[in-house]
């Protein structure tokens, strides 16, 4: 069951930012990435993300995507949007999918982690984290509610 959320996840992840795609990463550092299914394994392991909060972030994601195809119609991917600064965590997939995680998390749960927290779990700064969640809020218009209708459709969808 996670083990297929796991690469579902992976999936639509490298179908918004390819593989081999520019981001923030040097060309040397790209090369010497985790493999993403293992990150996204690691990332839930040590949050101890539920199944329903992996799910919402993917519903995040593609809301993101669709928010960045609507302000940016002319850009062919996430990642050559011309408007975005060059070092924007939105041209970063595994940074988005990580602020999609947290946001859900936040959205589900009453009791949260902190940014340090987040920090201890993923290596980046709880500054960068708090960066990443607030270009990622400005994008999706603070939208992180999901219609109950809606939500059964995508849970069906991806089961």
């Amino acid at each position: 069951l996670v083990d297929s959320l796991v690469a579902t996840a992976a999936s639509l992840i490298e179908s918004i930012w390819p593989p081999k795609s520019p981001t923030l990463h040097k060309p040397a550092m790209r090369q010497s990435l985790a493999p993403l299914p293992r990150v996204i394994q690691e990332l839930l392991r040590r949050s101890r993300t539920s199944c329903s909060a992996l799910q919402l972030s993917l519903f995040y994601l593609l809301r993101l995507r669709n928010a960045l195809r609507s302000k940016y119609p002319q850009a062919k991917s996430e990642h050559m949007v011309p408007q975005l600064d060059s070092n924007s965590p939105l041209r970063c997939g595994r940074r988005m999918f990580l602020t999609a995680l947290i946001l859900a998390n936040k959205f589900l749960q009453d009791k949260n982690y902190s940014h340090k927290a987040w920090s201890k779990i993923c290596g980046l700064a709880p500054a960068e984290i708090c960066k990443n969640e607030m270009e990622f809020l400005h994008i999706v218009e603070w939208n992180l509610y999901v219609d109950d209708a809606v939500w059964k459709c995508w849970s069906r969808a991806l089961w």
